[in-house]
């Protein structure tokens, strides 16, 4: 199954109304993608349409265009849908919980590119070795012979840049760069998608990162990175627990770092993020918990307390990434009831060490406005 799969499964449907849905949770590649196809396929004489593609990260903003959107549908609305595309997503429990059951009942056609996707539909073109469900619409145009808007272009460059760390990782290949070229010479600007994804924080999130870099545990004589957030952190700095802020990415990038771990209460459940290097396979582990994704980087989702997830994952990393670790090393944590709803007046959760530097200091307060 490929690419071919796709188009002729597409061309069967010739001004078909297509309902398009990424992961629950978007982030740039699922937005770029799904954008972008949108674009493509309503120049092609399709209806093409993003159904409940849920919270949006203001980064994200400038991707954004209204008239593709609808927020809230009800069944009616999708009888009367002809097809539906599931990007960047390979199983239906991925989904947007209001996609969930038209993905069972319509005609799906499936894109993506992570390894641990089994895939949906009646056409499906799961391709590991693609830096991004972006290169892969990239791809796919091409093959059909059809052309990129300056607006596609900026779409699928975005979800390009943003899934290879700007063409910093290992899922960089001679493909991914020509697909970026090819948008580059569409009409995206490096410069908007670098404004708005790289250099555009809000105080919130900047004051999130500070709170989650204060509760840094260093394990496996600091190979090993994790920290945590809760549901009070969200709504002290007023953001959205379904954002990601670029909070693994800073574990990830301490020096001597070769796996990061981040828990995140979300509110229904526990969303742990695992990003390695070298030999690591993060969608190896993130599998023991129904989650998957990438080698370097993957994810779950867990319905227990921050403390039991906290001390089964980093149990089950630490054993498989780093096995020479004595055992019993696992720092604890002390989360309030109900996962983080409580603090100690000030915002911060007792009881929790800032173990980075070896000390046993409870955490700093929130810095002052300056």
């Amino acid at each position: 199954m490929g690419v071919g799969e796709i188009i002729s499964f597409l061309r069967e449907k010739p001004g078909a109304r297509v309902a398009l849905s990424g992961h629950a949770r978007p982030d740039a590649d699922s937005l770029g993608a799904c954008f972008a196809l949108a674009d493509i396929l309503l120049s092609r004489g399709y209806r093409a349409i993003l159904p409940n593609p849920g919270f949006i990260q203001e980064k994200f903003h400038f991707l954004i265009r209204r008239e593709l959107i609808v927020e809230t549908v009800d069944s009616r609305w999708w009888n009367d849908q002809d097809i539906m595309g599931v990007i960047d997503c390979g199983e239906i429990s991925r989904l947007p919980d209001a996609n969930r059951d038209a993905a069972s009942a319509l005609p799906v056609f499936n894109i993506d590119h992570h390894v641990s996707s089994p895939g949906v539909g009646r056409a499906i073109w799961i391709e590991s070795s693609a830096s991004s469900s972006s290169e892969m619409i990239f791809r796919l145009a091409r093959a059909a012979g059809w052309s990129l808007s300056p607006s596609a272009a900026q779409s699928l460059w975005t979800g390009i840049v943003a899934d290879t760390g700007r063409f910093s990782q290992e899922n960089v290949t001679p493909e991914s760069l020509e697909a970026a070229l090819g948008c580059l010479l569409a009409g995206a600007s490096p410069v908007l998608t670098d404004t708005n994804l790289f250099q555009s924080v809000g105080q919130g999130e900047r004051r999130l990162q500070g709170r989650m870099l204060d509760r840094l545990d260093m394990l496996a004589g600091g190979r090993l990175a994790a920290s945590w957030v809760g549901m009070d952190d969200f709504r002290e700095f007023e953001l959205e627990p379904a954002g990601s802020y670029d909070l693994i990415n800073l574990l990830r990038g301490i020096v001597g770092v070769e796996a990061a771990i981040l828990f995140s209460d979300v509110g229904a459940g526990i969303k742990v993020s695992v990003r390695t290097k070298g030999p690591h396979d993060a969608a190896r582990i993130m599998a023991r918990f129904d989650g998957g994704g990438h080698a370097r980087a993957a994810g779950c989702s867990i319905r227990k307390s921050l403390e039991e997830a906290w001390r089964l994952v980093l149990s089950s990393v630490l054993d498989d990434f780093f096995p020479e670790t004595e055992a019993g090393v696992i720092p604890d944590i002390s989360v309030p009831a109900a996962n983080c709803n409580q603090t100690d007046g000030k915002g911060n959760a007792p009881g929790i060490r800032n173990r980075i530097r070896g000390s046993e200091s409870l955490l700093r307060p929130p810095r002052s406005p300056i």
